[in-house]
C-alpha cells in the first residue's frame, strides 16, 4: 500500500472508532445517587452498570486495534488518538 492508501485507511479508522466511542466516553452510571436500593436491586439481578466496562472498551481499542494497525502504518494523529480515548 502506498502512503495515500495508508492515510485513507487511517481516516476511515478514525471515523469508525468515533462512531463507537460512546461506549467508553462519558459513560455514567444510570443509577441515581439518591437511590442506593435501586442499585442493590439491579446488582442482585446480575446487572452491571456500563461505567464498569468503559475502561475495558478503551483498553481493547488501544491493544487490539490502534497499536496493531500502527505497526503496519495505518494510524491516526496523536491529537485524534488523545481525543478519541479521552
Amino acid at each position: 500500500m502506498d502512503e495515500a492508501e495508508l492515510a485513507r485507511l487511517g481516516r476511515t479508522l478514525h471515523g469508525l472508532l468515533e462512531e463507537y466511542s460512546a461506549h467508553w466516553r462519558n459513560v455514567r452510571s444510570p443509577v441515581p445517587a439518591d437511590a442506593p436500593s435501586y442499585e442493590r436491586d439491579l446488582r442482585a439481578l446480575g446487572w452491571l452498570p456500563p461505567v464498569l466496562f468503559a475502561d475495558v472498551a478503551r483498553e481493547v481499542v488501544v491493544r487490539d486495534i490502534l497499536d496493531p494497525l500502527e505497526t503496519i502504518g495505518i494510524t491516526i494523529t496523536k491529537d485524534e488518538r488523545a481525543a478519541l480515548l479521552a
